[in-house]
C-alpha cells in the first residue's frame, strides 16, 4: 500500500477516529458532514484491507499514517 494513495483527509479522519472520537464529533470538529467521515472512513478501509475501525488503526499505525503526532489543526475561521 502507497501511502500516498491515502488523502490528506483521510489522514486526518484516521488521526481524529485514533484519539476516540466518534465519527459525528470527528464531523464536528473539521467542519465536514457525518456523510463524508464515513466516506473517508470507508475509503481508508478499502484501501489498507482493514475489517473494522480497529483493525483500521492497527493497519494504519503499521503503514506509517499515524505516527502519535499526526493531528488534525482547524483551518482558521475566515473574517466576515
Amino acid at each position: 500500500m502507497e501511502k500516498n494513495a491515502v488523502t490528506t483527509r483521510e489522514r486526518e479522519t484516521l488521526a481524529l477516529l485514533s484519539r476516540g472520537l466518534k465519527f459525528k464529533e470527528i464531523a464536528s470538529e473539521m467542519g465536514i458532514t457525518l456523510r463524508t467521515v464515513v466516506a473517508h472512513v470507508e475509503s481508508v478501509k478499502k484501501k489498507l484491507g482493514a475489517r473494522n475501525a480497529v483493525h483500521l488503526i492497527s493497519l494504519a499505525y503499521k503503514e506509517g499514517l499515524l505516527n502519535g503526532s499526526l493531528t488534525y489543526q482547524q483551518p482558521p475561521t475566515r473574517a466576515k
